[in-house]
């Protein structure tokens, strides 16, 4: 592994587990059994290597979301996957690092704001079309409204106000936030083949946890 990419991956291991405002550069240098010095040969400080963390996280997830996209049954199945995905990922975070990157990394969070409007938008604009056509969503929802207030609301938990981390954890609001609207917009007949897919999901965990 290069020194550079081993570097990212100690830190995003420290931000994951304790938040990104509590980890120092000592911190990072302690944990590569470095010098503070030898980290800044790579990078100028710390706000440059939480924005290429997040570059890195942006791309897997574009490509996470290109895989669904192709191997998905239907758009709900689409979701469904998407769902589990982002669960996955909440689950590994500390609490506190998604609040951490919107007050302390401005530049950080504007590449996931950019990333927001770009490929998420048109990906969740992409699938409400397609679940319209085939009457698994609602046929009154406007999706360019939607897809734009979904983008929105990942967002809004990043604030700080509508959301204060002393009170919410901020993944759990992502998860609420996904849920809400995946119930939101499913049709009676797509509603049947969510808890479908729900209990299948269901089912293959308590088979793996007997």
């Amino acid at each position: 592994m290069e020194m550079e990419q081993r570097i990212l991956e100690v830190s995003k291991g420290l931000f994951y587990r304790f938040g990104i405002k509590s980890v120092t550069m000592d911190d990072i240098a302690r944990e590569l059994g470095m010098s503070k010095k030898t980290i800044y040969q790579y990078f100028n400080d710390k706000d440059s290597i939480v924005c290429e963390i997040m570059k890195a996280h942006m791309e897997t997830e574009a490509n996470e979301i290109d895989e669904i996209t192709k191997t998905a049954i239907d758009p709900i199945d689409e979701l469904v996957q998407i769902s589990i995905k982002l669960r996955q990922h909440m689950q590994m975070m500390n609490p506190s690092l998604l609040f951490d990157l919107s007050r302390y990394h401005p530049n950080a969070m504007r590449m996931f704001s950019e990333f927001m409007d770009d490929c998420v938008l048109c990906s969740v604009k992409e699938n409400l079309d397609k679940g319209k056509e085939l009457g698994l969503y609602r046929n009154d929802i406007d999706t360019e409204i939607i897809s734009k207030l979904r983008v929105k609301e990942a967002e809004i938990a990043f604030d700080g106000v509508s959301f204060p981390p002393s009170e919410f954890e901020i993944p759990k609001v992502q998860i609420q936030f996904f849920d809400h609207f995946l119930y939101g917009i499913v049709s009676e007949k797509g509603y049947q083949l969510l808890i479908k897919y729900f209990k299948k999901i269901n089912q293959a965990k308590n088979e793996k946890a007997a």
